[in-house]
């Protein structure tokens, strides 16, 4: 089983060519396993190891969404007395701080199987114009404002890489911003689509604030990097889907 697994690994760690060999290996072990949290945790460390590799935030946002279909799954596989422990709880923030229309009004109860979670970005990403978030000057600072939300964590981490651009001169905190917003979108188009409320263009599925933050980050990337010759490749994922 995957415990033996890490068992193993751990006892040949010293063993390693690079520290970051290990955590390749167990981020595997976890992902076929399929335990997020620790996965997760793994993927961070490996993208502070390596925070101008894209494919590495890359892998990191699509872990933070496989834990986040992980926790919305329990919830939905439990009566609402019986949702108590604290992962169940954080779910249901995805319904609880939407401002769409769409969906069961505030008590309204509904049989799980029809929830519609609402990806709703800028409630819970409003983190990063708080005052606490300036104060945030090290690794330290950012594990001490971590809560459960794993895909704001992500965002704050991002966030936090980019206004330090200075300290390793990488494009990959914006390009990772950009891919953490469309994965997003269509995680909340995945949850219209489940629900039987499937609509002609996935832009019906985001609010009017999360896709004016979306322009203004490929503005912004464009700001910085327009002068390269790969500018445009990177914004080739993120301008396209604007056309759908």
């Amino acid at each position: 089983n995957f415990e033996a697994a890490i068992d193993v690994l751990s006892t040949h760690e010293k063993v390693a060519l690079l520290p970051t060999d290990m955590l390749w290996l167990k981020l595997k072990v976890f992902a076929l396993s399929q335990n997020w949290v620790p996965a997760v945790i793994v993927a961070y460390e490996l993208l502070h190891h390596h925070v101008d590799q894209f494919e590495v935030a890359k892998l990191l946002i699509a872990l933070v969404f496989f834990q986040e279909d992980s926790i919305e799954a329990g919830a939905a596989t439990q009566s609402a007395p019986a949702a108590s422990n604290s992962m169940a709880q954080s779910s249901l923030r995805l319904e609880k701080i939407s401002t769409t229309k769409e969906g069961p009004e505030e008590g309204d109860e509904l049989p799980p199987v029809h929830r519609v979670f609402h990806f709703d970005l800028q409630p819970r990403f409003a983190v990063v114009d708080e005052p606490a978030f300036q104060q945030i000057q090290s690794r330290d600072d950012l594990d001490r404002v971590k809560d459960d939300d794993e895909v704001t964590n992500c965002f704050i981490l991002f966030k936090y890489w980019q206004r330090n651009r200075y300290t390793h001169s990488s494009r990959v905190p914006h390009l990772a911003e950009l891919e953490l917003r469309k994965i997003a979108f269509a995680y909340t188009e995945r949850s219209h689509m489940q629900s039987g409320a499937i609509e002609a263009n996935w832009s019906a599925h985001v609010t009017t604030g999360d896709m004016a933050d979306f322009t203004e980050s490929i503005v912004g990337y464009y700001d910085l990097e327009g002068q390269k010759g790969s500018c445009f490749f990177d914004l080739k994922p993120y301008l396209s889907i604007l056309d759908e």
